[in-house]
């Protein structure tokens, strides 16, 4: 039988993920494989090179004006339309609605009609989508955690009206109590509140791994491609065209931005580049390229627990009570104009990511985390 505020969590490897409460979303981190490290956790997390698309979660991108092209040659449309083709575009936009990506695009793929409207439609879907998660709370947990942050109870104060009644019961339990005799007094069985709001948010919220919006439409044409065994001359139009509605915020000249943290008012410089060969953003923190986007906001928005017995015990106990975790965030260009009560945190985040970057030979850290790692203390001067 558990004792109170036990389960059989623990007995099991740590979960971690990215949480976004409002949007009821999640993004589950990916597996890396280093010796004495949690496969799924922060630590691998920040010595490894995988994205979790915080770029194109939180950025609040420029939209440029979408030109003819994109949609074709309007003289080599056909002088007599289907009845499909004829249909006002209210009518069509209904239908493509309600059906998948995939279909869509086999659509669009009829005549080049329906590909105006298809291209037009991905358009507008990947402007809705755009920034999901941008000025909305933020956090990524364990399955292990024993409390939730203080932003996340200001917004979910019926959570710490649960702990503070958990916490109650708990002091309740008196030396030589039985298990029987604690559940009959204090009513309480079972995981600690913030574990089981943890847990409940597996089955309630949407696993957004996998699941971008451009990459979705990316698939989808590439699996029509494949099956309709197009010509290349057509697959490289279609490609071009589809391209164009996907990156419509795209091309710019901004190449500085900055990560705002609405909450506290400070914010860290990024340099950010688009890779044509992966149609994606590469967003590092300034002047450290080693540092992503994704890994700078692992340092702060973690919240948990771990059981750590080598010497980083202490900087993973600092890394897992994340000071930012549910905290509202978004990436815009530095013309944004900050007042003076905006703070530069560039140089502190970098030095944090220091002690976790794989570059650091592992038996340097401690000392490193001793000479450099920033103490509450100093936090508070």
């Amino acid at each position: 039988m558990c004792p109170p505020g036990g389960d059989q969590t623990c007995r099991s490897t740590q979960r971690w993920r990215w949480l976004s409460p409002v949007t009821g979303q999640q993004h589950t981190l990916p597996e890396v494989e280093l010796e004495g490290i949690e496969r799924s956790s922060p630590q691998a997390f920040l010595q490894g090179t995988s994205s979790m698309g915080a770029f194109e979660k939180l950025a609040q991108l420029p939209w440029r004006v979408k030109t003819d092209d994109l949609h074709g040659d309007a003289s080599a449309q056909p002088l007599s339309l289907s009845p499909m083709e004829g249909l006002p575009c209210e009518m069509i936009n209904t239908v493509v609605a309600e059906t998948s990506p995939k279909d869509i695009i086999a659509l669009g793929m009829c005549s080049q009609t329906l590909w105006s409207h298809t291209i037009a439609h991905v358009e507008q879907d990947v402007k809705q989508a755009a920034a999901p998660w941008a000025g909305k709370p933020l956090l990524c947990t364990g399955t292990w955690l024993e409390d939730l942050p203080p932003a996340i109870y200001e917004l979910y104060p019926n959570e710490l009206t649960s702990e503070e009644q958990y916490r109650d019961c708990i002091k309740s339990l008196r030396p030589g109590m039985g298990m029987r005799s604690f559940m009959r007094a204090s009513g309480w069985y079972g995981p600690c509140p913030a574990r089981k709001w943890n847990w409940s948010t597996f089955e309630k919220y949407e696993d957004v791994d996998g699941k971008d919006c451009c990459r979705k439409w990316k698939d989808a044409l590439n699996t029509i491609i494949h099956d309709a065994k197009l010509p290349p001359s057509v697959s490289s139009s279609l490609w071009s065209s589809l391209g164009g509605a996907l990156v419509g915020y795209l091309p710019t000249q901004q190449d500085h931005w900055n990560l705002r943290n609405l909450t506290t008012l400070e914010y860290v410089r990024l340099d950010v580049a688009w890779a044509e060969d992966s149609m994606s953003f590469q967003a590092f923190v300034a002047g450290a390229n080693w540092l992503s986007l994704d890994q700078a906001l692992m340092l702060r928005i973690c919240w948990g627990t771990s059981q750590s017995y080598r010497a980083d015990k202490e900087t993973t106990a600092r890394l897992l009570r994340g000071q930012w975790a549910g905290h509202c965030f978004e990436v815009v260009t530095d013309r944004e104009p900050m007042g003076s009560e905006w703070t530069d945190v560039t140089a502190q985040l970098v030095e944090e990511g220091k002690w976790w970057s794989s570059s650091t030979p592992w038996t340097e850290r401690r000392g490193f985390e001793l000479r450099h790692s920033p103490s509450p203390s100093d936090d508070e001067d």
